[in-house]
């Protein structure tokens, strides 16, 4: 059977359009739906210290993370044990937090916008609190900084709304060893409640007593590889008068993360 040599050549020509149309197309289709990425860390601290103030008591922290990102969006969740009886609750034993957010970037600052949920293993008291935060950074050379904001309509037990504002700054002198210092503002309104006199009076029992402190850390970074790296911290509050887990602190951490 004798084949018609204008039909061959029409399916070649279509064959060549197909191939070019895919070849095209494919990485179109990959630039517009970026792939999944999946990251785990953990680690290990002589102590859980959060905005200056110490929520395992003292005791060594064991911590561990999964974050999931799909282009500018990511997920992720976090743990550690914690110790807040000194805080007012003597039986919450985890932390285990809860995120999501998107970081765009405009005229050269990187953004982050999100919210996370922080929830605790049988707290004594309602714990559970969720923040919305806004953080914009910007990296010139070795120098880097940022600000950002936290806001919650409800802190935990009989604390009402607040927020807190932070600052951190950073220098890289070399590739492998990062200095870094913050400055924080918390605040909570009615966050004392009834409880023992406080120096300044407030807290006394019945009575209410917004909750206003700053925070500052000094520390810096080694990465010993491109996973894994240690930290040292020293963190203080001007809080003193609110008891020892706002006292001044030390505190070396590791931490390792994949990939």
């Amino acid at each position: 059977m004798l084949r018609n040599p204008r039909r061959g050549c029409l399916e070649a020509r279509t064959a060549r359009l197909v191939a070019i149309a895919l070849g095209v197309a494919t990485p179109l289709h990959a630039q517009s739906l970026p792939p999944i990425s999946i990251a785990i860390n953990g680690g290990m601290a002589s102590d859980y210290v959060f905005r200056g103030a110490d929520q395992s008591d003292g005791h060594v922290e064991g911590f561990g993370g999964l974050d999931f990102s799909h282009g500018q969006v990511y997920a992720g969740t976090w743990a550690s044990n914690v110790d807040l009886k000194r805080l007012g609750d003597d039986r919450a034993s985890a932390e285990i937090d809860a995120y999501g957010g998107w970081r765009p970037s405009l005229f050269g600052y990187d953004l982050d916008l999100g919210a996370i949920a922080y929830t605790y293993v049988d707290p004594a008291e309602r714990e559970d609190y969720v923040e919305a935060y806004a953080k914009a950074s910007r990296a010139i050379g070795p120098f880097s900084a940022g600000l950002s904001i936290y806001a919650s309509p409800q802190y935990p037990r009989a604390a009402g709304a607040g927020a807190y504002l932070e600052g951190k700054a950073a220098y890289a002198p070399t590739r492998k060893l990062t200095l870094s210092a913050s400055f924080g503002d918390q605040y909570e309104g009615h966050a004392l409640g009834p409880a023992p006199c406080l120096p300044t009076g407030a807290g006394c029992p019945g009575s209410y007593g917004d909750l206003n402190y700053v925070d500052w850390s000094l520390g810096g970074t080694y990465a010993l590889t491109e996973q894994i790296g240690l930290d040292l911290r020293y963190t203080d509050t001007d809080a003193h008068g609110l008891g020892s887990p706002y006292h001044a602190r030390v505190v070396l951490s590791a931490r390792a993360s994949f990939p």
